[in-house]
């Protein structure tokens, strides 16, 4: 056994003897290396070959630093004793040892610094525990520190750091000046305590467990709390990262942060970051990327980097907030983000990608990108709001050319709020609870078996809204749509609405279905093309310059009125050839109400086989007029148009060559020019009253009624 004592302790060697026999027989007899600790400023060591080493630390400063040099801190296996009680201590590593004349009289140190001076790492393989007194512990060497399972008892605080430690004037820790020097930790690293790691580069490969962990990496000044107040000129080559968790590696505390301040050297985690009741903190000068790896924060989780890339689990059991400096990316590819109990914040200038990801929160997901790629990806709300907005483009797809997955897209409980220059949802969905906006300076293209649809009320705004074999829908709410340039529902294609609906757009090309079952629908547009197109609604009111309706049905449930320049409701028959699309039978086509007036404003009117009929099902009569007023033709030829009570039409000319016009009651034509009725037939069954100068119906024509007025200057 060695006995290596300086002179500085005022007792008596010979009472250090029975300490040295105590040691020895409780630690046992297994041969290992020996610690190598060489003070340089006069704190005592003791070497015991069976047992852990001793040192009898300094005599504290006025502030409670004792402050301790050496030439080595190598720690074997037995551990190291730092003596901080001027009595005798019973201890974990070593039992009962003496007294530390440096400490007595209750002046016990607060902080315990172990100050390193070397060419080569120091390399802890034990424990570290503190005899008497709790102090924090401070192991510095800027050469490096290598932990192969060490730790620390006794400790209200522990410190490893490769930085140059500053003193303050009274002697108390000012900061860390680090400038290079590596952190590595291996097999394992226990503190009861709070436990700070500072270096320029620190490499966990083992599990570390502590009350608090603060890990900083970079070329740094740091506070004595922990905290990075400055910088410093780097010595030695640039780490390729900053902090580096292994698959092997993992951290555990209440809290942890992690903090990498060198610019482009970031965090890599392919192990474990748990905490069991704080928040984690990452703030990266560099890029975060965790592999197939676990971060699970009790609280909240706070990511802040240059770029964020995430195939294993980011967790908060509170919030998640990922912010990205710049246009750095954020990639979720095959990933999961979850908040457990709060919101989800995810923010970048560049580009956001959930490709096969999960991105899920009870609360709400506030999104913010340039560019949104959710390819066969989910963003899930399971109690609250979405907010997705993106400065360029949002590609929301199922590449996988399956079925629709409903589970897939994004899918609000509540209120789901998407903006971008382009939207593009194919094959997948956008689902909200409530209310969904969807918003687009460009195009929205709803392609491939898409579903947008929400419980409430749906506002799109685009310059074009495009679907192919989709859907748009509210189940119970009013939509309103937006289309500056044009909206294209094809063949295929839904848009359908519970309550009102508002369509505003220039031009409207509708092959498929428009339909609002509970409220007024009202389409305002320049161009509506409806060929063999399905547009359906309680009331229904249409402004439009330009109207083609053939083969197609426009169809209210009550009134029908129209405001147009030039209408084509031409070969309304031919509407049946697309019954069954619709899901309708023997379902002819043109315009028509159920139960209610059909008025129509504007300059022409080409009805050529076509069909206008209030009252088609024969419901009710006492409401089910036609009203017709143009400025120049009606051209009814082969025609049929009915109204179950009255029928008023005040046009330019009228043509109703082998044409039907049919009222319930009283129909009055009022024609600036001429009738036209070879073949055709004008019938009441009341009053029927046709004003015109010239009247041409030969013997082809029927004029019928229970009275029949013709005033005409020729009639022929």
């Amino acid at each position: 056994m060695q006995n290596i004592l300086n002179h500085n302790f005022n007792i008596p060697t010979l009472k250090f003897k029975p300490l040295f026999l105590c040691v020895s027989m409780i630690v046992g007899s297994t041969t290992v290396a020996q610690a190598e600790i060489v003070s340089t400023n006069g704190a005592g060591i003791l070497n015991q070959g069976n047992g852990p080493t001793v040192v009898y630390i300094n005599k504290p400063s006025q502030s409670g630093v004792s402050h301790n040099v050496y030439s080595k801190f190598d720690v074997d296996q037995k551990g190291v004793i730092l003596n901080n009680n001027g009595g005798n201590s019973n201890t974990i590593l070593g039992g009962k040892i003496g007294s530390n004349g440096n400490v007595a009289g209750g002046n016990r140190a607060k902080v315990i610094l172990n100050e390193v001076n070397s060419n080569t790492a120091t390399t802890l393989n034990g424990m570290i525990e503190v005899a008497g007194g709790k102090a924090q512990v401070i192991v510095a060497n800027a050469s490096g520190i290598t932990c192969n399972n060490c730790g620390f008892i006794n400790t209200n605080h522990a410190t490893l750091t490769t930085g140059k430690v500053n003193l303050a004037n009274d002697g108390s820790i000012a900061n860390y000046n680090v400038q290079q020097g590596k952190i590595a930790i291996n097999g394992s690293f226990n503190a009861n305590s709070p436990t700070d790691i500072i270096a320029r580069s620190v490499a966990i490969n083992g599990i570390v467990d502590a009350q608090r962990l603060n890990v900083v990496a970079g070329n740094n000044q740091v506070n004595a709390s922990g905290e990075v107040i400055g910088s410093t000129t780097a010595i030695g080559t640039k780490p390729s990262v900053g902090i580096d968790i292994s698959a092997m590696g993992g951290m555990y505390a209440n809290k942890i942060s992690l903090i990498a301040t060198e610019s482009g050297v970031g965090v890599a985690n392919a192990g474990d970051i748990i905490t069991h009741n704080g928040a984690i903190t990452i703030d990266s000068a560099g890029s975060v990327n965790n592999t197939n790896a676990r971060v699970n924060a009790a609280k909240d989780l706070n990511i802040k980097a240059t770029a964020v890339t995430n195939n294993g689990h980011l967790v908060g059991n509170k919030n998640v907030n990922i912010t990205v400096a710049g246009t750095g990316t954020i990639n979720n590819d095959q990933g999961e983000i979850t908040s457990y109990n709060n919101d989800i914040n995810l923010t970048t200038l560049g580009q956001l990608s959930n490709n096969g990801g999960t991105i899920t929160a009870l609360q709400n997901i506030n999104s913010t990108s340039d560019t949104l790629i959710n390819d066969n990806g989910s963003f899930n709300t399971s109690k609250g709001d979405m907010n997705i907005h993106s400065m360029n483009i949002i590609y929301n797809r199922d590449n996988q050319g399956n079925p629709n997955d409903p589970s897939k897209g994004f899918n609000s409980a509540r209120d789901i709020n998407i903006s971008a220059v382009h939207v593009v949802n194919q094959n997948s969905n956008i689902t909200a609870g409530r209310d969904a906006v969807i918003s687009s300076q460009s195009s929205i293209e709803n392609l491939a078996d898409s579903k947008i649809i929400a419980q409430r009320r749906a506002e799109i705004s685009t310059m074009s809204l495009t679907q192919t074999n989709s859907e748009i829908k509210t189940a119970n709410g009013r939509m309103d749509i937006d289309a500056s340039v044009s909206l294209n529902n094809d063949a295929s294609s839904k848009i359908d609405s519970g309550r009102l609906m508002n369509i505003n757009a220039n031009q409207i090309n509708n092959s498929g279905t428009i339909i609002s079952n509970n409220g007024q629908m009202a389409i305002n547009s320049n161009i509506l093309n409806n060929r063999s197109g399905y547009i359906k609604g309680n009331n229904l009111a249409i402004k439009a310059f330009n109207i083609d309706n053939q083969a197609g049905l426009i169809h209210s449930e009550n009134n029908l009125n129209i405001e147009t320049s030039h209408l084509n409701n031409n070969n309304s028959a031919d509407f049946k050839q697309a019954n069954a699309k619709f899901g309708l039978v023997d379902q002819n086509g043109g315009l028509q109400t159920n139960n209610g007036t059909v008025k129509i404003q504007g300059d022409t009117l080409y009805n050529i086989n076509g069909s206008i009929a209030a009252n088609v099902n024969n419901i009710s009569a006492s409401r089910n007029d036609v009203d017709v007023k143009l400025k120049s033709t009606l051209n009814n030829n082969y025609g049929k148009i009915l109204g179950a009570n009255n029928q008023k039409l005040d046009v330019g000319l009228l043509e109703n060559y082998s044409g039907s016009i049919d009222a319930g009651r009283n129909l009055t034509i009022d024609s600036k020019n001429r009738v036209n009725n070879q073949y055709g037939t004008l019938r009441s069954s009341n009053t029927t009253k046709v004003t015109s100068p010239i009247v041409t119906n030969s013997t082809t024509g029927t004029i019928t009624g229970n009275r029949v007025i013709i005033d005409s200057i020729v009639t022929n």
